[in-house]
């Protein structure tokens, strides 16, 4: 079986976990926290095998469903956000497979001008970077033109396949390829408890 977490790191990622919503396994935050030092090592076990297997167990792929508005009196499906929440087991063993093998196989060239989901990233490094190159266009021209897309659901539609033979090109180790790929087409077959009783709620209320 292949060790990729031991219980020296895992028990400061159960230590420092931020308060956070629990999964359908109704197990919060709290529990990993201040248990941490008591369940470092099943945590870590049961995340081994997992790796090691290269497959995600199915139970943590249930996902627990909350719509959320997207405008002020929503009167469709359509103006509701899903917001989806899994177990925090598995969130964090996709912090340990992000930090430990994604990251660090991805050529530093490639995220230069990425702002988002990077530790050093943000909405302010993204607006200081676009006045820099704005003003250094400015120097030498009369006017900048700058062209902003928004795309409509970007994660809904990635294509999986183009995904995946991105990631066939990184130097993973091929358990850590094979646990990606279980998560991204499990992901499409996961099951979701939606919290309908909530949707009622507010397209009720407008009744």
């Amino acid at each position: 079986m292949n060790v990729i977490t031991t219980i020296s790191l895992c028990l400061p990622i159960l230590r420092h976990l931020k308060s956070t919503a629990p999964g359908l396994d109704r197990l919060p935050a709290w529990l990993f926290r201040q248990c941490s030092y008591e369940i470092a090592g099943a945590v870590a076990g049961i995340l081994n095998k997992s790796f090691s297997a290269g497959e995600v167990p199915d139970n943590w792929l249930c996902a627990l469903v909350t719509p959320v508005p997207k405008v002020p009196q929503p009167q469709k499906l359509a103006d509701f956000r899903p917001i989806s929440v899994t177990s925090i087991v598995l969130r964090i063993a996709e912090k340990i497979v992000v930090s430990r093998y994604l990251r660090p196989a991805i050529p530093r060239e490639n995220l230069h001008d990425q702002f988002a989901f990077k530790q050093t990233g943000s909405t302010t490094s993204a607006l200081v970077f676009l006045m820099h190159q704005v003003t250094r266009m400015l120097e030498n021209n009369a006017y900048a033109r700058c062209l902003l897309i928004d795309f409509s659901k970007a994660f809904d539609i990635v294509n999986h396949d183009v995904l995946l033979c991105k990631l066939g090109a990184l130097k993973l180790p091929p358990f850590v390829f094979k646990w990606i790929v279980s998560f991204l087409t499990g992901i499409d077959n996961r099951c979701v408890q939606l919290t309908v009783w909530y949707l009622m709620s507010v397209l009720l209320v407008e009744v």
